[in-house]
């Protein structure tokens, strides 16, 4: 027997299967008006690094000219105060251009009291010494000193070379390496605490 299809069926065939098409067609354009275009990427947040903590001031100018009472007390408190103010003695400054013959002390949490006794220790008159502040003591410093020196072969794995380090007077630990990232810089920082100041162009010594 020979199977026919009605006309009205066929038309009504037709247009199931047109809003069939539309509907997957409307369904395929929503997910594509959803979806992230192509070429977007994700992006890597930025690196935020501490404000660079300045330069004494003090630290940097052409030597100038001591007197020797100043020298005399220069030796005496740099000898003396480490042990006797641990928490508070960083640093002398003094033999500078900018300090114009005085005798300058960094002191962290530096108390009246201190800076009375450093000033008698010192028999120098009051207008020749000066007292700066300190972000924290030698002895404070000189731990993370200790720890970044045992801990540069580490680093250098990592390819974080470090070209100089030392303590400043300030307190403040001076690293000098050569073109770092910001990430290589974020990890010092996340490792050795905020008490850094990094120079981020000293180039590697050069072998004669």
């Amino acid at each position: 027997m020979k199977r026919t299809t009605h006309p009205k069926s066929r038309q009504a065939a037709g247009f199931v299967v047109c809003a069939l098409v539309a509907a997957i067609s409307a369904g395929c354009a929503n997910q594509i008006d959803t979806a992230l275009p192509a070429t977007a990427v994700a992006s890597t947040p930025a690196v935020t690094l501490p404000a660079p903590i300045p330069t004494p001031y003090l630290s940097n100018d052409a030597p100038g000219e001591l007197s020797g009472e100043v020298v005399t007390a220069l030796l005496s408190v740099r000898d003396a105060a480490p042990a006797l103010y641990p928490a508070n003695y960083a640093g002398i400054a003094s033999g500078t251009a900018a300090s114009k013959d005085m005798l300058v002390i960094y002191l962290a949490d530096t108390t009246p009291a201190i800076e009375a006794e450093l000033l008698a220790m010192s028999g120098l008159p009051a207008d020749k010494i000066v007292f700066e502040p300190a972000y924290q003591s030698l002895e404070a410093a000189g731990v993370i000193d200790r720890r970044i020196m045992a801990g540069v072969p580490a680093l250098r794995a990592q390819g974080i070379d470090l070209q100089t380090f030392g303590v400043g007077v300030d307190g403040v630990e001076d690293i000098g390496m050569d073109d770092p990232t910001d990430e290589q810089i974020a990890y010092l920082f996340e490792q050795y605490g905020p008490y850094l100041r990094i120079d981020r162009n000293v180039t590697p010594a050069r072998l004669l």
